[in-house]
C-alpha cells in the first residue's frame, strides 16, 4: 500500500469540540460516511463527508481510494457543526509516477472509498468504507458519429479559468569553461477570461474577449496580484476555430483562448483519428501562442461539468518560439512533445475543459533575456504586422509574418507560399547563429500543415547541449550564449 507524505488541504473544515451537527449522527465517537452511500453511482467530483464529531480530540481524517492515500483534513477551529468534506476528483491523475498507469487514474467501475481517523499523535483510531461505482463515460458505442464544430449564439458569454505552470531547470554554456547550473524557472499564472458572442454573419461569429484584473502570478511560492488592462479585444471566428484578429489584438500579440483546438466541422466517429492543429495559450503576459499540428483521436463521450462531452486526445511534437517577459523568457527556442485532453460539448458547441502537458527543451540566448516580471507591458509587444494565419500566413511550413492566429481561411488547405527563398529562414533569431542550418520553417516545406521537414532540418536551432568550444576566450559579438533547460508545462482551461 502506498503511504505518501500527507498533504494538508487549504479547505477549512472543522476541528473543535464534540458538538453534533444538525442532521448528523448524535454520538461523540463512531465513524460513518455521510456521503456517498453504499452502492452509489458517482461521476466527476464526488463529495465524501464524515461527521466532525467522529474525530478524536485534536485529531484528523484521511481519504483513501482503493487503499491509496489521497488527502488529509484537519478541522478548523469553531467549525465543529460542519461535517468534514473531501472532494474526490474521479477524473484526476495522481502525480505519483511510481504507480502504474492504471493506479494513477480512476477507471469506470467499482471502487472503495475509505476514510480513516487519527489521534493527535498519529495513531489510527477508526476507519469506514463504502463501495461505489464510477461512471464518467456514457455508453456510446465505438464508431458512433459525433459532430464537431464550434457553435455560436448571440449574447452568449463563456468564462474560462486558466492556470499555467512552467518549470525549467538546466545549465549555461559558459565561455571558456564547463557548464554552470542555472537557477530554476518556476512560473505560475492564474487568469480569468470571458468570451462574448456579439453578432453572427453567415455562420461566423463576431467575438469579444475580456480578461479579469488582477491576474495572479507566482515565482515558486511567492504569489502576487498584477493589475492588467480589462478593456475588450475583438476577433471574428468560423465554426472550425479559424480566427481573424482585430488590428488592436494583432498589434498587441494577444490571441483568443476560445479556439484551443481546430475542429473538422463534420461528424467524427468514436475511436477515429484525424489531423488538425492545437493551440497552447501561453497566459496573459505571453506575446504569442504555440500552435502545433497534431493527431486527434475521439476517444469517448464522457461527463464533464455536468454535460456529455467528446473526449479528444491530441498528440503533437515540434519546435516553436516562447515569449513571456514575466517569466523572464525572451525569444525562447523550444522543442517539445505534448499531449492535450480536450472536452468539447456538442450541445453547446464549445470547449468546457482542456488539459495540456508538454515536455522538452528550452534554449535562451543570454543576450536577449529579461528578468522575471520584466519591463515589457503585460500582454503587449511590438507591432505584429498583419494578423497572419493560424500559425502564420504560410501555414506551418514557411516563415509567416506575425505569428497571428487568423489569416487565410481553410482548414489544412494551402497556407500561402511554400516558404521563403532559400536561406530566408523566417523571423530573425529563429534560425540560430549566422551560417547555421536553415531557420524556423526551412527553405521550402509543403504548404498547409506541412510535411516531414517543414519545421526545418535537425539542428536548425544549433547544436543542442553544451559546446565546450563555443566563445572560448570571451564572447564573440553576434554569437549567442545559450542557456539550455529541460522544460515542463502544465496548463488547464476550464469553463466556470
Amino acid at each position: 500500500m502506498l503511504v505518501p507524505t500527507m498533504r494538508w488541504t487549504g479547505a477549512a473544515v472543522a476541528l473543535i469540540g464534540l458538538a453534533v451537527a444538525t442532521g448528523t449522527p448524535a454520538r461523540a465517537a463512531g465513524l460513518a460516511l455521510l456521503r456517498p452511500h453504499e452502492g452509489d453511482v458517482v461521476r466527476e467530483t464526488v463529495k465524501v463527508e464524515v461527521p466532525a464529531a467522529a474525530l478524536p480530540p485534536n485529531g484528523f481524517a484521511s481519504l483513501f481510494i482503493d487503499g491509496l492515500f489521497h488527502v488529509a483534513e484537519a478541522p478548523a477551529r469553531h467549525s465543529s457543526h460542519k461535517p468534514i468534506t473531501f472532494r474526490w476528483d474521479t477524473k484526476a491523475t495522481l502525480p505519483d509516477t511510481s504507480l502504474t498507469e492504471a493506479q494513477r487514474s480512476i477507471q469506470d467501475g467499482e471502487h472503495v472509498v475509505e476514510v480513516r481517523t487519527y489521534t493527535d499523535d498519529g495513531r489510527m483510531a477508526e476507519r469506514a468504507a463504502v463501495n461505489v461505482r464510477v461512471a464518467n463515460r456514457l455508453p456510446i458505442r465505438q464508431g458512433q458519429p459525433i459532430f464537431l464544430a464550434y457553435r455560436f449564439r448571440v449574447g452568449d458569454a463563456t468564462r474560462y479559468a486558466y492556470s499555467y505552470d512552467l518549470k525549467a531547470s538546466g545549465v549555461q554554456n559558459t565561455p571558456g569553461s564547463g557548464p554552470a547550473a542555472l537557477p530554476e524557472i518556476n512560473y505560475r499564472e492564474f487568469t480569468r477570461i470571458t468570451a462574448f458572442v456579439e453578432d453572427l454573419d453567415g455562420g461566423k461569429a463576431f467575438m469579444r474577449e475580456r480578461r479579469d484584473s488582477p491576474i495572479t502570478i507566482s515565482y515558486g511560492d511567492v504569489a502576487q496580484s498584477v493589475p492588467v488592462d480589462e478593456s475588450s479585444r475583438y476577433y471574428t471566428m468560423s465554426p472550425n476555430g479559424h480566427a481573424v484578429l482585430s488590428t488592436a489584438m494583432a498589434r498587441e500579440k494577444r490571441f483568443p483562448m476560445y479556439n484551443q483546438l481546430m475542429l473538422p466541422v463534420r461528424s467524427v466517429r468514436v475511436g477515429q483519428s484525424w489531423r488538425g492543429a492545437v493551440k497552447i495559450w501561453g497566459g496573459a503576459f505571453a506575446t504569442g501562442s504555440l500552435v502545433f499540428p497534431c493527431t486527434n483521436t475521439l476517444e469517448a463521450v464522457e461527463w464533464e461539468h455536468g454535460v456529455p462531452t467528446a473526449r479528444i486526445k491530441c498528440v503533437y511534437q515540434g519546435k516553436g518560439k516562447l515569449n513571456n517577459p514575466y517569466a523572464g523568457i525572451q525569444d525562447g527556442l523550444i522543442e517539445i512533445k505534448g499531449t492535450s485532453i480536450i472536452n468539447f460539448a456538442p450541445s453547446s458547441g464549445k470547449i468546457v475543459r482542456a488539459v495540456n502537458d508538454l515536455e522538452g527543451t528550452l534554449k535562451l540566448d543570454t543576450n536577449a533575456m529579461t528578468a522575471p516580471g520584466g519591463s515589457t507591458a503585460p500582454g503587449y509587444g511590438g507591432p505584429g504586422g498583419a494578423p497572419g494565419g493560424y500559425g502564420g500566413p504560410p501555414g506551418y511550413s514557411g516563415p509567416g509574418g506575425a505569428p497571428g492566429y487568423g489569416g487565410p481561411p481553410g482548414y489544412g488547405g494551402p497556407g500561402g507560399a511554400p516558404g521563403g527563398p532559400p536561406g530566408a529562414g523566417g523571423a530573425p533569431g529563429y534560425g540560430g547563429p549566422p551560417g547555421g542550418a536553415p531557420g524556423y520553417g526551412g527553405p521550402g516545406g509543403a504548404p498547409g500543415y506541412g510535411t516531414p521537414g517543414s519545421y526545418g532540418t535537425p539542428g536548425s536551432y544549433g547544436t543542442p547541449g553544451y559546446d565546450p568550444t563555443a566563445n572560448q576566450g570571451g564572447p564573440i559579438p553576434g554569437v549567442p550564449i545559450y542557456q539550455n533547460y529541460s522544460l515542463k508545462i502544465h496548463a488547464t482551461a476550464t469553463v466556470i
